[in-house]
């Protein structure tokens, strides 16, 4: 590609390019670093089947490829984000339409700029249009390389991002099997914990359905931003589907970056007493959760009293994070702090067949008391999960969740009950010591502060010393607070806090107490990788070999106590115990 050959290409792609912003910058969460250091993130919001079908009849309708719809909505939420009617993204190409190209082994993938135009305020068909053609001429000059094109511009390198494109879009659609005599090869999700751009966004489409993907520079963006992000694609993707002539103006009015407040407007927020507007500040954070945080936040919010109108009883601890799919349900027992939140990124990465119910601990709602031993807490979701599935049980918890999730085997098996699976995330049997300050409430507090900030990413600029030199009601006070900026505002408040706490000592409490007995059931253990030297090491099983006669079964996952359950790690966590789930599946069914 060298002379005449090249010339009309590259003409084609300096016209096409000929004053574009120089790069594009999406709202982040934290300052970009002088410096790419690639790190990165992976998160995905899998639609509904009616959404999808409606995405791809919008473009049978308006003659656009599925790719060219979703980019079109995409190309909006960039715009409606920035601010910006001139939106440069990147997408991949395969780059193999010539004949002699399709059965070469390579890597033949080039990036192509897609540069679109939003200015005039267009509806949403002619937005169509006008994707169509930008789409349509880069598809017709795909053989230019990249680097010839960042060298040919001639602009300014800067370290700090990618030239030219720094988000990308892409669909992927799954492949045929692949069959090499009696082996048959499937994909496997891998995430590598790094990104090349700020963003990439894809829509894949695959026989479990479509589902939104994102990959993300963790320098620049939380797990939750990212999550909000797509959850906005899926609405502006609902909104234009039911009405192409929507104008981009009249998109809805919750499809918005996460406004962040200086330091500055934090102090003022909270010296001001008056709170005669807090249900209007709080009903406007709760337009920006993401869908799932908003679908499990309602539940945690109807548990508090009697303004809902279809709470749960008073008695209820199931929590439905994920009820649908051909699959035998998951049961998984929440940690100290008792709510089944944590679970949002592992349910969403066992795949949307995958039915997932989280057990929450009593106390959390109105009007409720905390039980005060394991072995009720086993009984009473024992109750509950008749309601749900007469066996064989996939049975897990997480910390705390481990041994009550335990206990809860070992009840069903005495009772003659098929307990399928019995997963423990990081647990030991119980027991333990008190530590020094948790008669202080302070104490308590800054083990929620540590929690959010390692599973969600949230700091709450607070410290123990800080909060031990308040009174204790402003101690509670100044927590929720701190809790304003969060997603977790719309179920924060004093009465709530004070319960979460009660719940949390109560556990801990009744953690410490806890003596198992003997279960005859296989125990499988997911955990990190021991520190070198840590106590830990001297006993891989974490003291479950003890208290069954078959083997305990160890996976090793990445991260640490309660970044496993966080982005990127959930992925393999994630991943494994489906295989567990899978290979017991086959066991069971003959």
């Amino acid at each position: 590609l060298t002379g005449e050959a090249i010339a009309p290409q590259l003409a084609w792609w300096r016209r096409q390019l000929a004053g574009m912003p120089p790069a594009l910058e999406l709202p982040a969460d934290r300052p970009r670093p002088p410096r790419q250091s690639f790190h990165g993130g992976a998160t995905a919001l899998p639609l509904p089947a009616d959404l999808a079908a409606a995405v791809r009849e919008l473009g049978r309708r308006e003659g656009t490829t599925f790719f060219m719809t979703v980019l079109a909505a995409f190309a909006a939420l960039v715009g409606r984000y920035t601010g910006r009617t001139d939106v440069v993204l990147g997408s991949p190409a395969a780059n193999r339409h010539r004949p002699g190209t399709e059965g070469l082994f390579g890597f033949f993938v080039g990036n192509l700029v897609l540069r679109l135009d939003l200015a005039g305020d267009p509806t949403f068909r002619e937005l169509l249009r006008r994707t169509r053609e930008v789409a349509l001429g880069a598809y017709a000059h795909p053989d230019l390389p990249f680097e010839r094109l960042v060298e040919e511009l001639d602009q300014a390198r800067d370290k700090s991002r990618n030239p030219l494109v720094q988000v990308m879009f892409s669909v992927q659609s799954a492949g045929e099997t692949l069959r090499f005599g009696g082996l048959t090869a499937a994909p496997a999700e891998v995430h590598t914990a790094t990104s090349q751009f700020d963003l990439t966004v894809a829509a894949d489409d695959n026989p479990r359905g479509l589902t939104l993907e994102a990959e993300y520079s963790s320098d620049l963006f939380e797990a939750s931003t990212v999550d909000r992000m797509l959850a906005h694609l899926a609405a502006l993707l609902a909104a234009v589907t039911a009405d192409p002539e929507l104008r981009l103006s009249a998109l809805p009015a919750e499809i918005a970056p996460r406004s962040v407040s200086t330091p500055v407007e934090e102090k003022k927020e909270l010296k001001r007493p008056d709170m005669g507007d807090r249900e209007a500040r709080l009903a406007e954070r709760r337009a920006r959760l993401s869908a799932e945080q908003k679908s499990l936040l309602e539940q945690r919010l109807r548990m508090r009293g009697p303004r809902a109108e279809a709470a749960p009883t008073a008695a209820s601890s199931l929590v439905a994070i994920q009820p649908k799919g051909p699959r035998p349900p998951f049961f998984c027992v929440h940690p100290a702090g008792g709510d089944v939140l944590c679970f949002q990124a592992l349910s969403r990465r066992l795949g949307m067949d995958q039915p997932f119910y989280g057990l929450q601990s009593r106390g959390l709602g109105e009007g409720e008391s905390p039980l005060g031993s394991i072995e009720e807490m086993a009984a009473s979701y024992r109750a509950e999960l008749a309601r749900i599935t007469a066996g064989p049980y996939y049975l897990g918890g997480w910390s705390l969740g481990g041994a009550v999730a335990f206990e809860l085997a070992r009840q069903l098996a005495a009772e003659g009950k098929d307990v399928a699976l019995l997963a423990v995330l990081d647990s030991t049997p119980g027991g333990g010591e008190e530590t020094a300050g948790e008669e202080d409430d302070a104490y308590w507090l800054m083990e929620i502060a540590d929690y959010l900030k390692r599973l969600w990413g949230f700091d709450l600029g607070l410290s123990r010393e800080a909060l031990r030199a308040l009174p204790p009601e402003e101690q509670v006070g100044r927590f929720v607070a701190s809790l304003q900026n969060t997603p977790f505002a719309a179920a924060a408040g004093p009465e709530p806090l004070r319960r979460l706490l009660d719940v949390f000592k109560t556990n801990v409490r009744a953690f410490r107490l806890y003596r198992p007995r003997p279960y005859p059931g296989p125990i499988t253990l997911f955990r990190p990788a021991p520190a070198n030297g840590g106590p830990e090491a001297a006993d891989p099983t974490l003291g479950w070999a003890a208290l069954s006669p078959r083997p305990v079964g160890i996976e090793t996952v990445p991260g640490d106590h309660v970044s496993a359950l966080a982005e990127p790690h959930v992925q393999s966590l994630a991943g494994r115990l489906r295989a567990r789930i899978d290979r017991t599946l086959a066991v069971e069914t003959p």
